[in-house]
């Protein structure tokens, strides 16, 4: 569960299923030693093979809305 203060920001710019994947990816990040994509992709919890939740993630993590700007300006 991510803060409050994170939850205000993020839940009205983001599509419940992108919060989602965002919340499982900032818990699967807590529990490595080493943030590489494809460990973060091993341990992702989807029933998919791991090549395609790398590529998932690859695309995720590309995508516009998680800038910072946009996050924390979205003025």
């Amino acid at each position: 569960m991510l803060p409050r203060l994170y939850q205000k920001i993020l839940e009205p710019n983001l599509s419940r299923t992108e919060y989602l994947t965002l919340q499982r990816l900032i818990w699967v990040v807590q529990g490595c030693r080493n943030v590489a994509l494809s460990k973060l992709a091993q341990r992702f919890p989807q029933p998919r093979k791991a090549a395609s939740r790398l590529r998932s993630l690859q695309r995720f993590l590309s995508r516009e809305f998680l800038s910072t700007k946009k996050l924390w300006f979205p003025w």
